[in-house]
């Protein structure tokens, strides 16, 4: 086996050269275990660390899933961060700060690191891949791991930071494929690193000078894609009260345009970046005017969805108090099983404490699954039965072929739809007796 240091492309070119390396991947969470995944469809020996025993005992399960054993992936667990630490030459940390007060938190990521340093052996690369700060993973991240293991970070181990992954549009992406920046404190641990992501990742990683330029790199691009997502949903509320059809603006401006204008989304944002961004900013004597208003109008647009549907209910004579609502769709990626966003979750409670039921289907989750994220999960003609509105978040494919016909006859008249994901036919809505809501249209009544 090739020291870490040594190491060369040619050195995991295949699965067999990779499983010659053990890569850690500590406090692994939903995100982690994309990357566990990823490191163990490329051959590498995966050990996924969590030390809270539910957590953990998610994992295990997820171990034996048929997927898992098709792959053939070499993959185990440990809520040890010490012993995993030493039997690996790559440790990856994925764990997210939390926000405390508008105020990025480090403790849980320093805790985690002072648990590596103390299993942490000499040749081993210290990978972060968690949202940080400019500067706080050369700064107070690495001191913690110095001072607990008692080795230098550049001489005694690698320490590197690549981006969660590079966003460059709304758009749903194959998270392989996805390119990513790397940097690391010197060039043996920036070489190492482009090599291992450059395996996981399969497309060559984007190099920058510094680990600081990587930290601003992630939190800018997620930073792009909220004034995005703030400029569409602005205009697509716009064009509602103008009565233009968004759909039809964007379609005419995007063949001139690439990238393409992405799709409104009134409950996808939960960006905790800003307030990383934020605190360095003021500790650097600046103020990120623009992006506090753009923070300001994703959060708002959480409201915005509540005032549609009291709307839409509203013009068929109804209350949101006494109504029904069925959601269809809470998957964070269209026609995938992603975990719902934050903003989703945010909606559905604010609606809770608004209506007198709401139910939630979604094709890929199971009704299990749905009920242990916290929503009243039915099969799809249950969720639909009695309905006042069925309130659409998620452009699955499949509900364009929709039985509009046969839910019409299971709902309360009028029965309306509240369309966020455009992908019902209004013509057939208002044929089949439906009030019609459509994002970047408005209201339509038969």
């Amino acid at each position: 086996m090739a020291e870490l240091d040594e190491i060369k492309g040619c050195d995991v070119d295949s699965h067999e050269k990779c499983h010659s390396f053990t890569v850690s991947i500590i406090e692994c969470d939903r995100f982690g275990w994309k990357q566990a995944n990823l490191f163990g469809q490329a051959g590498f020996r995966v050990i996924a660390v969590n030390t809270n025993p539910h957590n953990l005992g998610m994992i295990e399960k997820k171990q034996k899933t048929e997927a898992t054993k098709k792959n053939g992936m070499d993959l185990s667990s440990s809520s040890n961060i010490r012993e995993a630490t030493g039997k690996s030459q790559i440790i990856v940390i994925t764990i997210q700060s939390s926000i405390e007060k508008k105020r990025p938190d480090y403790s849980t990521i320093e805790r985690v690191c002072q648990e590596v340093g103390m299993g942490l052996k000499r040749k081993s690369l210290i990978l972060f891949m968690s949202t940080t700060g400019p500067g706080v993973v050369e700064g107070r991240l690495r001191e913690k791991i110095e001072k607990a293991s008692g080795l230098i970070a550049g001489e005694d181990f690698g320490l590197a930071y690549s981006t969660p992954c590079l966003h460059t549009s709304l758009h749903p992406k194959e998270p392989s494929r996805t390119p990513r920046v790397v940097a690391a404190i010197n060039s043996t641990s920036l070489k190492v690193a482009a090599i291992i992501i450059e395996r996981i990742s399969q497309s060559p990683p984007i190099k920058v000078r510094n680990i600081k330029t990587a930290e601003v790199i992630n939190l800018v691009s997620v930073a792009k894609n909220e004034a995005d997502l703030a400029f569409v949903n602005e205009l697509a509320w716009v064009c509602e009260k103008l009565g233009v059809d968004f759909i039809e603006v964007t379609a005419a401006v995007d063949k001139d345009r690439t990238p393409s204008i992405p799709f409104p989304n009134f409950a996808g944002s939960s960006w905790k970046g800003f307030y990383h961004l934020s605190e360095e900013s003021e500790n650097a004597g600046s103020e990120l005017r623009l992006l506090k208003h753009i923070k300001k109008a994703n959060d708002e647009a959480v409201y915005r969805v509540l005032r549609v549907l009291r709307d839409t209910l509203k013009t068929c004579k109804k209350t949101l108090r006494r109504s029904k609502i069925s959601i269809l769709g809470v998957s964070g990626q269209p026609d995938m099983k992603i975990f719902p966003h934050e903003k989703t979750s945010e909606v559905i409670e604010l609606l809770r404490k608004k209506v007198r039921t709401i139910n939630v289907y979604d094709p890929y989750f199971s009704q299990i699954e749905l009920n242990k994220l916290g929503y009243n999960a039915e099969k799809f003609w249950k969720a639909v039965e009695g309905t006042d509105c069925i309130l659409i978040f998620t452009r699955h494919s499949r509900f364009r072929r929709l039985n509009l016909k046969r839910i019409k006859l299971l709902a309360r008249r009028p029965p309306a739809i509240v369309d966020f994901a455009r992908v019902i036919d209004q013509g057939l809505a208002e044929k089949h007796g439906f009030i019609y809501y459509g994002v970047g249209r408005g209201i339509v009544a038969p």
